[in-house]
């Protein structure tokens, strides 16, 4: 049987980030271009309206933005990195989900504590630390980091 959440040292302390790199991880600058996003509506890449998104149209990259605001949800995707990105969340929300589910825990408890593992196994700030701040080589990690964790339709 595994433990979930065995959590060792958290490194807590954050680590200096200089302006561009939190402007790309905050999704003001295209990570790919270096140019800035519009503002569109999402039925601008999608067939159908699902809400507000920053999009670098000549590099087909976009984020989506947090509900009723213009604050990105991280940094700006191209379609390997919005793959990237969904494959380390079938295994992260897996995680939380069984924490959830075998510890009574509410959702943010669950998806909190499993992000400070996260950032413990990964050797990242924890205020750095959100999937949706990664590039494809830590989405990668994530998935490594989870596997085992893993179950199906969980």
């Amino acid at each position: 049987m595994v433990i979930l959440f065995v959590i060792g040292v958290v490194n807590l302390t954050p680590k200096k980030m200089s302006e561009p790199n939190l402007k790309v991880l905050n999704g003001e600058v295209c990570p790919y271009c270096g140019g800035v996003p519009t503002f569109v509506d999402s039925d601008s890449v999608y067939t159908r309206s699902y809400g507000m998104l920053w999009v670098c149209e000549p590099c087909e990259a976009w984020v989506g933005v947090h509900n009723g605001t213009d604050k990105p949800l991280g940094r700006l995707a191209d379609k390997d990195l919005r793959e990237a990105k969904i494959e380390a969340h079938k295994y992260f929300d897996c995680l939380w989900r069984k924490a959830m589910r075998t510890r009574g825990w509410r959702k943010s408890k669950a998806r909190n504590t499993a992000y400070d593992w996260l950032a413990n196994q990964i050797g990242k700030p924890r205020e750095y630390t959100h999937i949706g701040m990664f590039d494809e080589a830590e989405c990668f990690r994530v998935v490594a980091a989870c596997k085992e964790f893993y179950e199906p339709n969980l």
